[in-house]
């Protein structure tokens, strides 16, 4: 979705987020996966308030597959994780 969308979803008073596949508190972590107006389906981890996106999604299908695997991920506790936003390595 382009940024005119969202700007135009914005102001009618949505919010960026759409279905969600998934959510899960893990720890100190929380991995929501959902559908967002502006970049179609995507997870997203938080630890201390720091919201990294990791991956995005072609399909509700792919994106229920990738909440599993960073459910998986954040069980081992990193302290960094690539963006796929920034497209660089974040710390949390």
């Amino acid at each position: 979705m382009d940024f005119m969308n969202l700007l135009y979803g914005l102001s009618l008073g949505k919010d960026n987020r759409g279905n969600v596949t998934g959510r899960a508190e893990i720890g100190e972590y929380i991995v929501d996966t959902c559908d967002t107006m502006d970049c179609g389906y995507e997870t997203g981890i938080c630890k201390n308030n720091n919201w990294i996106i990791v991956e995005y999604y072609e399909d509700e299908n792919e994106a229920s597959v990738g909440h599993k695997k960073w459910c998986e991920f954040v069980n081992n506790n990193p302290s960094e994780v690539y963006s796929v936003q920034s497209e660089e390595i974040e710390k949390f």
